[in-house]
C-alpha cells in the first residue's frame, strides 16, 4: 500500500470512528463559542488530509502515553520533545487533541494524561498560532481547569504576546484562588507592559514566601534579558520599559524581604540585567541602614560581574 493511501485510510478511519464533538484531552468544544468550534473543525477536517502525519504522529504519542508515563523520572513525562519537532502542522492536531477529540486507545492513567496536556500545551506554546488562541482562551477561563494544567496553559497563551492575552490573564490571574496563582505564575511568557505591572503590584502584597518566590521568577521570566535577544520576543518596543519595571520590583523585594525571597531576587536581577540596576540600587542605598547597606552592597559587586552574561 502506498504512503499516500495508507494517510487517506488512517483518516477516514479516525474521523469516522469518532462522534463530530467528542470531549477532548482537557476541553470540551461546547466551552468554545459554536462558531468558533465549527470553524476549527472544518480546519481540522481539512488539515487531516494535507497534514495527516503530523495528526499520524499525535495519535501514535497518544497510544504510547501510558508507557512514557510510567517510564517518567520526574513528576511529568516530557511529552513536548516528540510534539515540538511537529511545528506548525502540528497546531491542528493538537488543538483537535485538547478540544476536540482525545483519540481512540487505551485508557490514560492521571499522570499520563497530564503529561500528555503539558506536553501539547508546551508544544502549541512554541508555534505561537492565532488558530490555537480560542482553546488556550477557554482553558485559561475554564472553572474546572486543573491547578497542575494552568500555568502550562497560561503560558501557551501568553506566548502569543497580544493586547487580548494580556486583559484575559491578568483578568484570570488575579481572583486569589489557588488556579489564580499558578495563572499568575505563568505570566512570565506574557512581555506586555500590563503584565509586568501586575506582577509587580501582586508581589508587593503577597505575603507568603513561596508565592513570592513564584512572583519573582514570573518578574525574571517576563524581563529575561536573553530571552529578549530572540525572534520570539514580538514587543521589542516594550522592552526597555518592562526591564526597568522589573528591575524596580525585584529591587524592591531585594530590600525589603529576607531569606529564600531576597535570594530569588538576587538571581533574578541578574537574570533580567536591565540597565538602570546600578542606579536603583544606589539609591536604595542611600535609604538603606546595617545588614540591608551591606546586602545592597553584595548584590552591586554581583551585578558588576553579573553571571549570567
Amino acid at each position: 500500500m502506498n504512503t499516500r493511501l495508507a494517510a487517506k485510510l488512517f483518516t477516514a478511519v479516525v474521523l469516522t470512528s469518532l462522534p463530530a464533538f467528542a470531549s477532548g484531552l482537557a476541553l470540551s468544544p461546547e466551552a468554545l463559542p459554536p462558531a468558533t468550534a465549527r470553524a476549527l473543525r472544518d480546519q481540522i477536517g481539512a488539515a487531516h488530509l494535507r497534514d495527516a502525519a503530523a495528526f499520524r504522529s499525535v495519535w501514535q504519542l497518544r497510544q504510547d502515553a501510558n508507557r512514557f508515563d510510567a517510564a517518567k523520572r520526574g513528576p511529568i513525562a516530557p511529552m513536548a520533545r516528540a510534539l515540538k519537532p511537529l511545528g506548525p502542522q502540528g497546531v491542528l492536531p493538537l488543538v483537535e487533541l485538547l478540544a476536540f477529540d482525545s483519540l481512540p486507545g487505551p485508557e490514560l492513567t492521571p499522570g499520563a494524561t497530564l503529561s500528555l496536556q503539558i506536553g501539547a500545551l508546551e508544544a502549541l506554546g512554541e508555534q505561537r498560532d492565532p488558530r490555537a488562541a480560542p482553546v488556550l482562551l477557554a482553558l485559561v477561563k475554564s472553572p474546572t481547569l486543573p491547578v497542575p494544567l494552568a500555568r502550562s496553559a497560561a503560558e501557551a497563551y501568553g506566548f502569543l504576546q497580544t493586547d487580548e492575552a494580556a486583559a484575559e490573564l491578568v483578568a484570570a490571574a488575579g481572583d486569589g484562588t489557588e488556579k489564580g496563582r499558578a495563572l499568575r505564575a505563568g505570566l512570565g511568557s506574557r512581555r506586555r507592559v500590563a503584565a509586568v505591572r501586575f506582577l509587580a503590584a501582586q508581589l508587593a502584597q503577597e505575603r507568603d514566601e513561596t508565592e513570592a518566590v513564584a512572583l519573582i521568577r514570573a518578574l525574571a521570566d517576563l524581563g529575561n534579558a536573553w530571552s529578549w535577544k530572540t525572534p520570539g520576543a514580538v514587543t521589542k518596543a516594550e522592552e526597555a520599559t518592562i526591564r526597568e519595571l522589573a528591575a524596580q520590583a525585584l529591587l524592591e523585594t531585594f530590600v525589603q524581604r529576607t531569606g529564600r525571597a531576597r535570594q530569588a531576587a538576587n538571581n533574578a536581577l541578574m537574570v533580567v540585567d536591565a540597565p538602570v540596576t546600578p542606579r536603583l540600587i544606589a539609591k536604595a542605598r542611600g535609604e538603606a541602614t546595617g545588614e540591608t547597606v551591606a546586602a545592597l552592597d553584595a548584590l552591586t559587586a554581583r551585578f558588576q560581574n553579573n553571571p549570567t552574561r
